[in-house]
């Protein structure tokens, strides 16, 4: 029994430790220390999608995109469901894209409206990720996988969730 009780608190004291952690790290992050965020989270084993999805940011703003993607995409992995994950996972290969050859930029849409569609999926009501999505829809050329009419319904489902938020994404 002693020892349950001692075992308990230790994983209760590393959890509260790793959490707190994790929220030093994003106050540093949004601040501006980049250093200081990225070397509190390599402190710290992974315990949730935010560790990785964190540092995944903070290469963002350094411009290392393909760390960047890395991150997410072996976070993707182990957190399938989150769709957090998918639309940062859009967000990155959409940088990629700016700076990729025309041979490959084709494959780099292919898997940002991938991200986007899955992270609609999981997260139906989320204004932002659908909002992204019908502006994918509207914004890629056809041969992309641009498409007005999708555009048009998902604008529609948007207006019973967040009336706001499709009002804008009209204009």
């Amino acid at each position: 029994m002693y020892i349950h009780a001692i075992l308990l608190f230790l994983l209760f004291a590393h959890s509260t430790l790793t959490h707190a952690n994790l929220e030093l790290s994003q106050q540093a992050f949004d601040e501006g220390n980049l250093h200081l965020a990225q070397s509190l989270l390599i402190e710290r084993p992974a315990s949730s999608y935010k560790k990785p999805l964190l540092l995944a940011h903070i290469a963002m703003r350094r411009d290392d995109y393909k760390a960047a993607r890395q991150q997410i995409e072996e976070a993707l992995n182990l957190y399938p469901t989150v769709p957090e994950l998918y639309f940062a996972h859009s967000q990155v290969v959409a940088k990629i894209a700016e700076q990729a050859s025309i041979f490959s930029v084709a494959g780099h849409i292919k898997s940002l409206k991938q991200s986007l569609i899955k992270a609609v999926e999981l997260a139906p009501e989320h204004a932002d990720y659908r909002s992204a999505l019908i502006k994918f829809y509207i914004n890629a050329p056809s041969m992309f996988g641009g498409d007005k009419q999708k555009a048009k319904r998902h604008i529609e489902k948007l207006e019973k969730t967040d009336a706001f938020s499709a009002l804008l994404t009209r204009l």
